[in-house]
């Protein structure tokens, strides 16, 4: 069968309808949630951990709230916060560690982690 003979056969196919811009409504996000407030319970003092062969700050500390009480490991420059022991803390930007230690979730500082002291037992 020969080309011509092919296009007789079929029809070309049908082009697609043109395009027009559509008006797209504002994407509307739910307001950011305030932090939960916890209450330091335990602290510790600022260790020094080798991380790929640099000396890393690390420091950790027992919060608790409403729902329980967790380990968190402050790392770096976070580590030196000036958190103590009946501090009303408000922590954003931590993450859930993967392994468990002893059976017991614990979180990690970030490098954008933040620390809001909202009320001080000095």
């Amino acid at each position: 069968m020969t080309r011509y003979q092919y296009q007789a056969k079929f029809p070309p196919p049908a082009s697609p309808p043109p395009l027009y811009p559509l008006a797209l409504e504002p994407l509307l996000l739910p307001p950011p949630r305030p932090p939960r407030h916890s209450t330091s319970l335990t602290d510790s003092v600022v260790t020094t951990v080798m991380v790929n062969d640099k000396e890393v700050n690390v420091r950790t500390i027992t919060v608790e709230d409403r729902t329980g009480k967790v380990k968190v490991s402050l790392w770096r420059n976070i580590a030196a916060e000036p958190v103590v022991l009946g501090d009303v803390v408000a922590i954003t930007n931590i993450v859930v560690n993967s392994k468990r230690y002893n059976n017991e979730e614990s979180l990690s500082s970030t490098q954008f982690t933040k620390i809001e002291i909202a009320a001080s037992k000095k």
